[in-house]
């Protein structure tokens, strides 16, 4: 039997799914630092100007790959989304712990 036509790319396709996986994680972690610092500081989770900044830089870094900027606005707002709730989870744990 051979193998499937497709089996190099799909392989690195794989390892690129890992990749990004790492990465996402290595974010959430870095927003778990952030969660004690904007608590201190009495700052939102959701800041607007940081979070187009963020959507502009992902769009402007697209370009540069010629990759469609709505799809990664779109993709970066899915990110975005996910590590503000994550955010909010790890205030509410911090704040019920403080409260115990």
């Amino acid at each position: 039997m051979t193998d499937h036509p497709l089996k190099k790319q799909r392989a690195e396709i794989d390892r690129l799914d890992r990749e990004i996986i790492s990465l996402l994680a290595k974010r959430y972690n870095i927003v778990s630092e952030v969660v004690p610092i904007k608590m201190a500081n009495d700052l939102p989770v959701i800041i607007e100007d940081r979070v187009n900044e963020v959507l502009d830089n992902a769009a402007t870094e697209a370009k540069t790959h010629a990759l469609p900027t709505d799809y990664i606005r779109k993709l970066y707002r899915i990110i975005i989304d996910a590590t503000c709730a994550y955010e909010t989870e790890l205030i509410t744990t911090y704040s019920n712990q403080k409260n115990n």
